[in-house]
């Protein structure tokens, strides 16, 4: 067993970083106040969704062996580096929101269309 929700870190207002790869999360609710976060890992956990808060300061977010299966990622303009591999999603149109994106990382994904990653001009990074 491990840490099943990240309720008690609300209030932790300054965090910039937050790694709690590989416990049990379900959800992200307990930190979409925290709007410093610049890197979040969350890898390995029990994640079906993703439920941003402001974030606009996000660079990096690693949510991958997660059973994310639809990820509705609202316009994160800082956004640079994002891990989604060992997800079940079925599209990309997510990726929309990303015009920043410079490393994707979709290894072992339920998708099977990459058309929607044409626009992602800044993509430097591409792991499928």
């Amino acid at each position: 067993t491990g840490i099943t929700n990240l309720d008690a870190l609300s209030r932790l207002s300054a965090l910039e970083y937050l790694s709690a790869q590989n416990n049990e999360i379900s959800d992200m609710q307990g930190i979409r106040a925290l709007t410093k976060l610049r890197n979040i890992n969350l890898r390995g956990n029990k994640l079906t969704s993703l439920a941003f808060g402001d974030w606009a300061a996000l660079e990096v977010l690693n949510v991958a062996n997660n059973q994310i299966i639809n990820p509705s990622v609202p316009s994160l303009p800082n956004l640079m580096t994002l891990n989604l591999s060992a997800s079940e999603m079925n599209n990309l149109e997510f990726v929309r929101n990303l015009p920043n994106l410079l490393e994707l990382h979709l290894g072992n994904v339920g998708t099977t269309s990459l058309d929607e990653l044409t626009n992602l001009s800044s993509l430097t990074t591409l792991t499928i």
